[in-house]
């Protein structure tokens, strides 16, 4: 009896290292899939920081054009 419990527990062993090993694989996988998605977080808030800039200045410039039309019907 206790041969055939030693046996089974090898077994169990047997099969899991595969799996241990499959899931290590998986963790190295995902540390760098993390790290892209980081990065493409980071790049699309620089996109939109960027967007808001470059609304501000065609706002800037689209009342420096006012206020020169102005100046220029004033004179």
């Amino acid at each position: 009896m206790f041969e055939q419990h030693r046996r089974m527990n090898e077994l169990t062993i047997a099969k899991l290292e595969p799996e241990i090993e499959a899931m290590r694989t998986q963790l190295r996988e995902h540390g760098p899939d993390s790290e892209r998605e980081e990065a493409a977080k980071e790049y699309h808030e620089l996109m939109v920081e960027k967007a808001r800039l470059e609304m501000d200045l065609l706002r800037l410039q689209i009342a420096e054009m006012r206020r020169r039309a102005e100046d220029w019907r004033a004179e």
